[in-house]
């Protein structure tokens, strides 16, 4: 799972000081939906397996969702390209791996990724408000 980090990690740099939530949320997005049915495994157990409390809550517009201008200015932080070639790259590895593993590969993703955008603690919470799980399928 860290190789596929590391791998997210160049185009993730030049949004450290920018909104850290959207940038986490475009790049998972786009590795994400390159995955076949690993994002509802993903969605299935962040909501399953990982606790929730009144601690574990991002704010509410932590991806601004409904504010298209605000999201656009947010994620120009990102490099397109950079973020299309390095979300095909961890597809195809991941998609090479057996389902299982590439289940818990992209889940590994997703928690470390969401954690640099939000916090570990909210990685559910981030997940259930910023990435469309089940609906990447």
């Amino acid at each position: 799972g860290i190789m596929f980090v590391t791998q997210v990690r160049a185009p993730l740099a030049s949004c450290v000081d920018g909104n850290r939530a959207v940038a986490a949320q475009v790049v998972l997005a786009h590795v994400l939906s390159r995955l076949g049915t690993a994002p509802r495994a993903v969605g299935r157990a962040l909501r399953d397996v990982r606790p929730r409390g009144p601690s574990s809550t991002p704010p509410g517009d932590l991806c601004l969702a409904g504010d298209e201008a605000a999201h656009e200015a947010a994620r120009a932080c990102l490099d397109g390209d950079a973020v299309k070639e390095a979300a095909k790259r961890v597809a195809k590895e991941l998609d090479g791996l057996a389902q299982s593993v590439r289940d818990i590969s992209a889940l590994d993703l997703v928690e470390h990724v969401g954690a640099w955008g939000a916090a570990p603690e909210t990685v559910p919470a981030f997940a259930a408000a910023c990435l469309e799980l089940d609906a990447m399928y």
